[in-house]
């Protein structure tokens, strides 16, 4: 091989080769039931990492309960074409997963021993450009970038009423970090301009989050425009997702030099004092851009009739001052099915109950008077 490979490109490139084995093994099938349940067992293994809950559910139904399916699974194992390669597990976290088997693994990896020296680095080519090596390529420790600071509102309840069974927590974090990894996806194309967004088919290498008990660090690798969109749509994702699993952020992202230090679990700088203040400061639940944050003016450019901004201008509520303070803020509230959908979702956190009740009406009220200017301009 020309190139080592990192863990992650490593185990991209056995995928690579199982799905290859997989087509020519279910072409030459002369049993179409039994290539199309190879087809589909397959295609979960490729796709369980990062599914979505509704398709996790989906793939458990399928190898838990489908009987056309699971009547071929022996004992949990099905075979895909030697041997029974294919089982039915659970990970560490008692989900259902499908594991492919070490002796597969070991017969791809010879065959792909084997073969021509071109034909390898292709394939080789092909995995090359994985995240991990973009995450593990070297980030310069003190750089101007961007600083996502993401408070999770009343996240000490949340822990005290789990108790003991930390999973669903858990769970919680990780789906908000998938958040935030899926809208790194989000690659932009263009001159600035006329930038457009698509769907990269790896992670971009200049976001890292971390996460401090109810606070989320977001870091950018610099301070480029890019980077500037990317942390603002990581916030609306993560925004967005939270909220759909009854929880609520408040947040701020501001600019500046900011030392990470990964190795030792140091991080410092303005940036993240400004975030800091300005996320402790507002009267709501959303999230403010510092003044550093904003984009430069000759950066900036005109909306068409269908074009929805990622942030937008909006007198922020602030807790000890009288006059709101004009920020721009994340415009999460443009992803909602309906106003109607809006009010549903902001509704649990309107205070009833609660022993902040005044404090905490008043947030979900500022917060619901933003989501429902956002949407009547750009979606009513």
């Amino acid at each position: 091989m020309h190139v080592s490979l990192s863990p992650s490109q490593f185990a991209q490139l056995t995928m690579l080769l199982l799905a290859r084995r997989t087509a020519s093994v279910i072409a030459a099938e002369e049993d179409e039931p039994s290539a199309l349940r190879k087809a589909l067992l397959v295609l979960m293994a490729l796709t369980q990492d990062g599914q979505s809950p509704a398709a996790k559910d989906f793939a458990r139904y399928l190898v838990t309960e489908f009987a056309p399916l699971i009547g071929h699974l022996n004992h949990g194992d099905h075979p895909l074409w030697d041997r029974d390669t294919v089982g039915v597990r659970k990970n560490q976290f008692g989900e259902i997963v499908l594991a492919i088997k070490r002796p597969v693994i070991d017969a791809l990896l010879a065959g792909f021993g084997d073969a021509d020296p071109d034909e390898q680095q292709a394939l080789i080519e092909l995995v090359a450009d994985d995240a991990e090596e973009a995450y593990t390529a070297a980030w310069a420790m003190s750089e101007r970038r961007y600083v996502g600071l993401f408070d999770l509102m009343g996240f000490s309840d949340v822990v005290e009423r789990a108790g003991n069974d930390h999973a669903p927590t858990r769970e919680l974090l990780l789906v908000l970090h998938a958040a935030a990894r899926n809208a790194e996806r989000m690659m932009a194309t263009g001159d600035v301009a006329e930038q457009q967004l698509g769907l990269a088919k790896h992670a971009s290498g200049q976001l890292r989050i971390l996460q401090f008990s109810d606070s989320i660090l977001v870091l950018t690798k610099d301070a480029s425009a890019s980077s500037s969109l990317l942390v603002q749509l990581a916030g609306q994702a993560m925004f967005l997702a939270a909220l759909h699993h009854g929880v609520i952020l408040r947040g701020a992202i501001a600019c500046g030099l900011m030392t990470a230090d990964f190795d030792h679990s140091v991080f410092f700088g303005q940036p993240l004092i400004d975030a800091h203040r300005l996320e402790a400061r507002q009267a709501w639940y959303g999230i403010a851009l510092h003044p550093t944050a904003n984009v430069a003016e000759g950066e900036q450019q005109e909306l068409g009739d269908d074009d929805i901004p990622v942030s937008m201008p909006y007198p922020v509520p602030m807790k000890k001052q009288t006059e709101q303070e004009e920020l721009c803020v994340i415009n999460w509230p443009v992803f909602a099915a309906s106003l109607g959908d809006l009010e549903t979702l902001l509704r649990p956190f309107n205070g009833t109950g609660s022993t902040e009740a005044a404090k905490l009406a008043a947030y979900h009220k500022h917060t619901l008077a933003f989501a429902t200017k956002s949407w009547n301009i750009y979606r009513g």
